[in-house]
This record gives structure tokens, C-alpha cells and sequence, in this order.
């Protein structure tokens, strides 16, 4: 067969290796691709179900977790937006349903579906399985499956096998019809480039090729003629490049020497592995900090470091982020061989050569263990120290309960005892049971604002964003309130709203407070003259509330301690001013929960203005 090959024609010969070939090639392309194109579609098929199916685990998982079931049917309803989701159950270790996503009606046997891995049947149809543990905070609740239709991928199939015949017939039309023509068109110059060849070969380097073609051929043709006439040329261009390349080589030699004693000499740990993960070097500095010896190492996996700890799915990302040629950086608690567990920060990099093949794989490691020990005390002493408030604040909680019960009774009392001896209190008995129930409500006052600042830090105070009417809402309440106060001291209250636009987004309750602690200090700190209190609207669609006095004015030296708890610029007994320290607080606290900004400006002895400005 061979010996009938040898002697056709050549244009035979390129017309039946062509045709041999393109069918091989459309062989190739009718069996390899579809193939190829099903496994990386099963692949990503399978990446991306399994993915969803983390996320709606981890989303079950936080609901277990918190008991909060709202956020199980939450996360169950996030797969609404992919049609290939037919069936998602959440079980328990008791296989009890916790939450089910039912679309199609399916009615699968539970049982089957926790003993298949990949693939189910029901009603001659294939479905895909994917399966996840629903944990959270390193407690497993239980196991989520996630049953997908397949019909897609068969259908994505079969187009892409149909494609490839079609295109596999057109590259084989045309190629064949291109090797006919191409056959006549090279073989005539061939055979003028075969005799003078032989010239050439012979030492007759004056042989003259005569060639017509205008293209490869016609350019070989013409490198013939000239050919002779460079080689001595040629040789002395390539003994000079030779010496080129000997310096370089000797520059490189160099360069790799220097990077070698910096990776020998570094004060990180190095370890470079194959594309397996086996490892070929590790320098001097791993060696100190693990207490192995350098054979020990040679031809292992880095797992003979790992402690235990780290999960599968954590090494999975790292492997799957390297391998498609990017960066990973994360922490290890590895083990030395002595036993002993210490932290590492390591940053692993793919190698890549000049096509971007990746070759090998290099980690460059950092011992954090004092790091780490450092930041475990930070946060044990900042635990503690969160624990301390929260104890205070509960029992300044339950204390002002505790003091507010009778109070109220006291002052019930008092205005009954009031009522009844009205026809028979002088001057002096009145000015009594006025002192009592001030007193009494100065008391009050004040376990109010303790008991608004325990909620701040304790359980937290809950909000209430709704659309509140800063006009109707809460100055027409707070005003009349107010205004007997002011009145009894000699002191005006004027009010003046230039603004239709008086509707904010923010929580009714503690606005109310913002603006009581404020007024309930113009009209406390001011004994003359009046308080103006402004609604106006900004360019930019905020809503200002300015609360001015003439009051005593707030000292240089106090400016930066006004928001602070339980501080007042005056002390001590001797004060002229009751209080406690924790309006301007509370008021700081509060605008800080509506997203509201406050400012002040203030002179001693002349006066005080709060600005409160509301976004949208």
C-alpha cells in the first residue's frame, strides 16, 4: 500500500491526504465537540445548581438558626427566577420537611431522593439532584435537595451536534475543492524548484530559477536566488548573535541567582508545588518555622501541614481559584510537626510560562500567630467591656421601674390630697403640694430619660419609619405643652413654619424627643426674652427645624462634651440648673437613628441655636 502511495503523482497525493484527513478532521468535529460541549455544560450545569443551592441553604440555615421560618420561605422563593428549578426541599436530621418549593406538582418519593446522587427518573423524565447541608455558624439543621429539569441541556445538546455536522460537511466541500486547484497550481513550480535544488545542492549556486507564480512558491523561487549570496552573510550575522546570546544567557544566570538567594534568604515562608500540588522546593525559612527537614517535604502534598480545621469546600475555592490562573489569599491554622498549631497568612499565585500555560504554583507565607493571639485578646476585652454596659444599663433599667411605680402613686395622691383640701390650703400649703408634684416630676423626667437610654443599649430601641408631619405631627402636640411653662417665667414662644413641605421619613417617637429635650432646655436655660423655633425647606429637599434661645449660651471650653452622657457644663450641688446630663445625649442618639443631621452654635450670655436637618 505504501509502495502504491510513493509512486502517485503528488497531486493524487495531496487530493488523498486531504480528503483522509478532512474526514478525520470532520470526524473529529462531529464526536469531539458536542462531547466536549456536554461535559462542560454538565459541569457548569452542575457549578451552578450546586451554588444555588448553597445560597438558598445558607439563607435556611440563618432562619433555623435566628428561628426566624420568614427567612426559610424567603430563601426557598429565590430560585422562582430560574424555570429549570422544579423542586426544592428543606429537611431536618429527622427528615421532616422545613420548607418545600413545588412549582410543577412533582410528587417525589423523599426517600428516593436522599439516597440518589446525580440523577432521578419520574414519569420517564431525568432530573438533576443537587445536594447541600443547610448549616449555619457551624451547626447543621439539616439537608436541602434541589431537583432541576434537564430538558434544556438536551435540547442545548442536540443543537450543538446538528451545528457540528453542518459545518463539518461545509469545511469538507470546500477544502476538497481547494486541494484540486491548489494540487495543479503547486506541483508544476515544485518540480522547478526540485532541479534547481539539486543544483544548488551540487555547488552551483549561479543556477537561475525562473518562477511565474506571484505567490509562496514564486516567494521560495526568488530566496533561491538569493540565497548563495547571504550565506556568508548569514554566518557571521549568527557568530555575532551567538555572542549575544551568551551574555544574555550570562545576565539571566545571574538574574536567577539573585532571585534564587531572595527566595533562600526570605523572611517568609516559600513553597513551590507542580500543577498536582506536589511540592518540589521549600525554603530555608518554612523549614524553621515547621521544624520538618527539607526530604521530608520534597514530593508531598501541603496538606501534611493542615490541622484539621479548614473545610472542603474552603479548599475547593482556594484550588479553583488558583488553577484558573488567578490569586488566592486566605489564612491556615496549620500544624508543625512537633504538633504544635500556628497561624499562617498565605498568598498562592499560579506560575504561568510565555503561552500562559500554568506550570507551577508558589505560596508565600506569613507566621500571624502573635497577630492573631493579639486580636483574640482585643475582642475578648471588648466582649467583656460590651458586657459591663449592658449589665449597667439592664439594672438602671429595672432600678427606674422599680422607682417609677410609687413616684406615680405619690403624685396620684398629692393632686388628690390637692383636690380634696383645695377649699382649705392657704398660700403656703399650696406652695407645698406644687413643690411635691414638681419635685415628682422632675423624678420622672428623669427616670424617662434614663429608661430611653437603657433602651438604646441594651435590646436596642426599634424604630418606626413612616411619613410623619413634623407641623401636625409633633410641634402642634409639644407646643401647647410647653408654652405654660414658658409663660410662667415671663418667656415667648413663637413658632414659625414657612414650608408646605413639613412631611419627613423618620420615627414618630423619638423625633417627639428630639424636639422635647430641646425645648424642655431653651425654656430651663433661658430667663428672659423669648424662643423661636423655625421650619424651613433647603435647595436640596431637606427639612430644617431650628430651636433658638436666649438663654446662658454654651462655653467654648464645653462645646465638645455637649452630646456626651451624664455631663452638664455646671456641677455639683452649687448648680443653677437641675438635669442630669442625658437630653442632649439622647437627642444626639436620636437623630442619629433617623439619619438626621444636628448642629449648634452657641455664644456664653447670648444664646443657643440647634439646627436639625432631615434628608428627604
Amino acid at each position: 500500500m505504501l509502495s502504491i502511495f510513493s509512486k502517485m503523482p503528488i497531486r493524487l497525493k495531496i487530493i488523498g491526504i486531504s480528503v483522509i484527513t478532512l474526514l478525520l478532521i470532520c470526524a473529529f468535529i462531529i464526536t469531539y465537540f458536542p462531547n466536549q460541549a456536554k461535559k462542560e455544560m454538565a459541569l457548569a450545569m452542575q457549578n451552578k445548581f450546586h451554588r444555588m443551592s448553597e445560597m438558598i441553604a445558607l439563607g435556611v440555615g440563618l432562619g433555623m438558626h435566628t428561628s426566624d421560618f420568614q427567612l426559610v420561605v424567603e430563601a426557598m422563593k429565590w430560585a422562582k427566577s430560574d424555570p429549570e428549578v422544579v423542586y426544592i426541599i428543606a429537611v431536618d436530621e429527622q427528615k421532616e420537611t422545613l420548607g418545600l418549593y413545588n412549582p410543577e406538582r412533582l410528587q417525589l418519593d423523599l426517600n428516593i431522593l436522599l439516597e440518589k446522587d446525580d440523577l432521578i427518573e419520574y414519569e420517564g423524565n431525568q432530573y438533576h439532584l443537587a445536594k447541600v447541608p443547610i448549616k449555619y455558624d457551624y451547626v447543621k439543621y439539616g439537608q436541602l435537595i434541589l431537583v432541576t429539569t434537564l430538558e434544556h441541556y438536551y435540547e442545548r445538546i442536540n443543537q450543538i451536534s446538528q451545528t457540528a455536522l453542518l459545518i463539518s460537511i461545509s469545511i469538507f466541500s470546500v477544502f476538497i475543492l481547494l486541494s484540486i486547484i491548489l494540487s495543479s497550481s503547486i506541483t508544476k513550480p515544485i518540480l522547478e524548484l526540485k532541479n534547481a535544488s539539486n543544483k544548488i545542492a551540487n555547488g552551483d549556486y549561479n543556477v537561475k530559477i525562473v518562477v511565474t507564480a506571484h505567490d509562496e512558491i514564486g516567494v521560495l523561487g526568488n530566496s533561491f536566488m538569493i540565497m548563495t549570496e547571504k550565506i556568508k552573510s548569514l554566518i557571521g550575522k549568527l557568530e555575532e548573535e551567538l555572542k549575544d546570546e551568551i551574555k544574555i544567557s550570562k545576565r539571566a544566570k545571574n538574574e536567577v541567582i539573585k532571585l534564587s538567594r531572595a527566595v533562600e534568604q526570605s523572611p517568609l515562608s516559600i513553597i513551590i508545588t507542580d500543577t498536582n500540588g506536589v511540592i518540589e522546593y521549600v525554603n530555608p525559612k518554612l523549614i524553621a518555622n515547621t521544624g520538618y527537614k527539607q526530604e521530608e517535604l520534597v514530593g508531598k502534598n501541603p496538606r501534611i501541614f493542615s490541622s484539621g480545621e479548614k473545610q472542603k469546600n474552603e479548599y475547593k475555592e482556594l484550588w479553583d481559584t488558583i488553577s484558573g490562573g488567578k490569586e488566592w489569599q486566605g489564612e491556615f491554622h496549620n500544624k508543625k510537626k512537633s504538633g504544635e498549631l500556628f497561624w499562617e497568612f498565605a498568598s498562592i499565585s499560579p506560575i504561568l510560562d510565555e503561552g500562559g500555560n500554568v506550570t507551577h504554583f508558589i505560596a508565600i507565607k506569613e507566621d500571624i500567630t502573635e497577630r492573631k493571639h493579639a486580636q483574640n485578646e482585643l475582642l475578648k476585652a471588648k466582649l467583656k467591656a460590651e458586657e459591663s454596659d449592658n449589665l449597667k444599663s439592664e439594672f438602671l433599667a429595672q432600678m427606674s421601674h422599680e422607682i417609677r411605680t410609687p413616684l406615680n402613686i405619690m403624685i396620684g395622691n398629692v393632686e388628690y390630697l390637692n383636690d380634696v383640701f383645695s377649699d382649705k390650703n392657704d398660700s403656703e400649703i399650696q406652695l407645698c403640694f406644687n413643690g411635691i408634684n414638681n419635685a415628682s416630676k422632675r423624678i420622672i423626667r428623669t427616670i424617662d430619660l434614663i429608661l430611653d437610654m437603657s433602651k438604646l443599649n441594651t435590646v436596642g430601641y426599634k424604630p418606626k419609619f413612616q411619613r410623619i408631619n413634623l407641623d401636625a405631627n409633633i410641634f402642634s402636640k409639644l407646643l401647647p405643652e410647653f408654652r405654660m411653662t414658658a409663660e410662667e417665667k415671663g418667656l415667648e414662644i413663637i413658632y414659625n413654619c414657612t414650608t408646605l413641605n413639613t412631611e419627613v421619613s423618620a420615627d414618630e417617637y423619638s423625633v417627639y424627643q428630639i424636639f422635647s429635650n430641646l425645648i424642655d432646655n431653651a425654656v430651663k436655660y433661658t430667663q428672659k426674652g423669648k424662643i423661636e423655633i423655625r421650619i424651613f425647606e433647603k435647595e436640596s429637599n431637606s427639612v430644617i427645624v431650628e430651636v433658638k434661645d436666649t438663654g446662658i449660651g454654651i462655653s467654648d471650653s464645653f462645646k465638645n462634651s455637649i452630646f456626651s452622657n451624664f455631663l452638664q457644663e455646671e456641677q455639683g450641688y452649687r448648680r443653677r440648673f437641675d438635669g442630669n446630663g442625658l437630653g442632649l445625649a439622647l437627642v444626639k442618639k436620636y437623630c442619629d437613628i433617623n439619619n438626621a443631621k444636628i448642629n449648634f452654635e452657641s455664644e456664653k450670655d447670648v444664646g443657643t441655636i440647634f439646627i436639625v436637618e432631615f434628608i428627604g
